[in-house]
């Protein structure tokens, strides 16, 4: 501090005026009040600015060679970072829509996790069979079933009129029209056929295994839904009709039904929301569901190449199905009467990700903003660049050691909050 303040080679940054500051005496006793012989009041004070100052000098000597070493330092991080991800991929971050959080005190959250992880434990065939039947089973060894669920909301306040149920009908002819469903869909026990699914919009089949025929106006019809058919022996989706007074009729007979008691009932119960009921036979939402079955055409048993299999069918629900599902709602236009929401198999992670893509571009945009920010105050295009790249250079280098360091490669949905924190906490630096 001497130095600088008796000396002619004062750095820039220090001004003439500070050097009768720099060289107050130092108070009489430090963490008291006293007055000095010149009547200035000196008030305890830390002396770690001065310090710091001090430390400084030197680097406010070599500005350009503290800068080169930093740059240096960075870019030689940034080809790392660059380097371990183009060569290990997920392995070194692993990309998830998932969240970090986790209610450890929750019973509920404990007991639903519970479930998760032994649905993927547990085998639906004690025995291991060296050759299972193709499609029969409803999952994958160590893995959840694999179903497309879509849940229907009427802005209306009833899903359950002609033109909604014409509107869902719609939609499912796509899924279980698709070419390739029946190479993927869950089979009944011993035949070729694709299980019925779950849905108000399936038409029964009049005549049933024990020989009787049961007409689709009748509750006691199965599989359950509105939908009329007439052929004893079933119906193609194609002629499948809308009766509407054979509609209300037993939209009217489901409404008396007990849940878990009377038989084939329940299944609808099941599909329509808590509204309907004795007195009521309207629902503002209704659930479908449409289940896949392994093993795939080509493999033993479930067992057999399962990530192949996963791969597989993962595949067919993003060509076949999540580009529809996820444009539907924006293809209702300004005013929907319906909305959709759809879940099952990779389709939730595909449209999380999607939408985390979509955010993403947004951080370029405030990068952009924040750069101009910075010309602005600093009148220095040079410097703003400089600054937005040691930015960006730092989260990556943030993950370098968080990955390295403490070895998780888990890369989700707050670590693109964290850029935002970066740029402003960087550039109010």
């Amino acid at each position: 501090i001497e130095d600088w303040t008796m000396s002619d080679d004062m750095p820039p940054g220090i001004s003439a005026k500070v050097a009768p500051v720099l060289q107050m005496p130092e108070p009489a006793m430090i963490g008291s009040a006293e007055e000095d012989g010149r009547g200035f009041a000196t008030e305890p004070h830390d002396h770690g600015p001065l310090i710091k100052l001090k430390v400084m000098k030197r680097y406010a000597d070599k500005q350009a060679g503290c800068c080169a070493i930093a740059c240096a330092v960075h870019c030689l991080l940034f080809v790392v970072f660059m380097v371990c991800f183009g060569g290990l991929g997920s392995r070194f971050m692993s990309v998830s829509e998932a969240v970090a959080l986790h209610l450890w005190d929750d019973v509920y959250q404990i007991r639903k996790d519970a479930m998760s992880e032994g649905g993927k434990v547990c085998t639906f065939d004690p025995t291991v069979k060296d050759v299972q039947m193709q499609q029969e089973y409803e999952k994958l060894s160590g893995a959840n079933e694999y179903k497309v669920e879509i849940l229907y909301v009427s802005s209306s306040g009833n899903m359950l009129t002609d033109d909604m149920l014409k509107k869902i009908k719609e939609l499912e002819d796509e899924i279980a029209g698709h070419d390739d469903y029946d190479n993927f869909c869950l089979r009944d026990t011993g035949r070729t056929s694709c299980k019925d699914a779950e849905s108000v919009v399936m038409a029964c089949t009049p005549q049933q295994p024990n020989g009787f025929v049961v007409p689709c106006a009748s509750t006691k019809s199965y599989p359950v839904g509105l939908y009329d058919c007439s052929t004893p022996t079933g119906c193609p989706r194609e002629e499948w009709k809308l009766n509407s007074t054979a509609v209300l009729t037993k939209l009217q007979g489901y409404s008396q039904a007990t849940f878990g008691k009377d038989k084939p009932e329940t299944a609808f119960l099941a599909m329509v929301d808590a509204a309907f009921g004795p007195g009521s036979t309207t629902a503002k939402a209704v659930k479908s569901r449409f289940k896949f079955g392994f093993p795939l055409e080509g493999f033993a048993n479930t067992e057999d190449r399962s990530d192949e299999q996963r791969k597989k069918i993962n595949t067919f629900f993003e060509t076949a199905y999540f580009k529809k599902l996820n444009d539907f709602n924006k293809a209702q236009g300004k005013n929907p009467d319906i909305q959709i929401g759809f879940a099952g198999g990779n389709l939730m992670s595909l449209s999380t990700m999607l939408q985390l893509s979509q955010d993403f571009t947004k951080v370029g945009g405030a990068f952009v903003l924040v750069w101009a920010y910075v010309v602005f105050m600093t009148g220095s295009v040079w410097y703003a660049t400089l600054a937005m790249a040691n930015i960006f250079s730092s989260f990556l280098i943030g993950f370098l050691v968080y990955r390295l360091l403490f070895l998780n490669p888990f890369f989700g949905t707050f670590h693109i909050v964290a850029i935002f924190l970066l740029s402003g906490i960087g550039v109010d630096d």
